[in-house]
Formats: C-alpha cells, sequence, structure tokens
C-alpha cells in the first residue's frame, strides 16, 4: 500500500465519545471541548458515511477531505483494503459497502 502523510478515514460504524449532559471536558491536545453525549448522539446519527482527515494539518479532525480530488488516490486504496478486510473477515454490512462503492 503506498504511503500517504498520516491520514485516517473513517466509517459510519465509528463510535462517538461519551461525556455526561451538562459536562464539557477538553479533549487531549488541545482540539476543544468534548460535547455532551446528546449533542455527540445527534452528530452521529446525522453524519455523512465516510470521512478523510489529513492528521498532521487537521489533528482536530474539523476538514472533512473525502471529496477533495486531489486525495483520490488514497481514498481508493483504502477503500479497496477496507473491503479486502471485510471479505476476509466476513463482515456482515460487506454487502452494504459495496453497493456503496460501487462494487
Amino acid at each position: 500500500m503506498t504511503q500517504y502523510p498520516r491520514m485516517r478515514i473513517r466509517s459510519t460504524l465509528a463510535e462517538p465519545r461519551f461525556a455526561r449532559k451538562g459536562s464539557v471536558p477538553e479533549r487531549p491536545g488541545s482540539c476543544g471541548p468534548v460535547f455532551p453525549a446528546y449533542q455527540q448522539v445527534e452528530a452521529f446519527l446525522h453524519r455523512v458515511p465516510e470521512e478523510l482527515y489529513g492528521l498532521e494539518s487537521d489533528p482536530c479532525e474539523l476538514r472533512n477531505l473525502i471529496e477533495d480530488p486531489k486525495h483520490k488516490g488514497a481514498i481508493e486504496e483504502l477503500r479497496k483494503a477496507l473491503l479486502g478486510m471485510m471479505t476476509k473477515t466476513n463482515d456482515p454490512l460487506l454487502d452494504a459497502f459495496k453497493k456503496r462503492i460501487g462494487v
């Protein structure tokens, strides 16, 4: 697999970080507050299917690069790697993932 700058792709299956309602502790690395659980759940339920972040330039993951044509090669390679892992492990969401990426 080609080595790209430190990047991370996230799917909608990632778990949100929870905090008690009314408490807003700081996240490590000065990326701002961890929002209360109800706000995190709301954001989790209405997010985009895929996310890609350049962790060196955006460590707080604020700018989603998934639609940026500059990263098309990295995105395709990461999708291919994920497809391989999902196939190997007989993932129950494999058919839905194949449909979403057009395979």
